[in-house]
């Protein structure tokens, strides 16, 4: 479950790819490149291991609910990371 208004910090991964599955509310995710993909309730949306990318929860009042799931060809494993410069901290969504 993520609160209103929250955004993760930038991340891509080494090896493992990932699938973002939407149960109630709305995920934004952010690309390193700039761009934004929003995925409504029951929608999906598949990532590239080494794609830059934050997640987000837009709304100001629900909280979101989603799933993730990671790996790739059998590998498990946390091979996630922030990209060089990043900090770790996650202000709030930028309106």
């Amino acid at each position: 479950m993520v609160p209103p208004s929250y955004q993760s910090g930038p991340h891509f991964h080494d090896e493992q790819e990932e699938l973002y599955f939407v149960h109630r509310g709305t995920l934004v995710i952010k690309f390193g490149d700039g761009s934004e993909h929003e995925i409504a309730e029951g929608g999906a949306a598949r990532v590239d291991a080494s794609t830059v990318r934050s997640t987000a929860n837009p709304s100001e009042t629900e909280d979101l609910v989603y799933l993730v799931v990671g790996g790739k060809d059998g590998y498990v494993g946390r091979d996630g990371r922030e990209p060089e410069g990043e900090g770790t901290a996650r202000p709030p969504l930028e309106e």
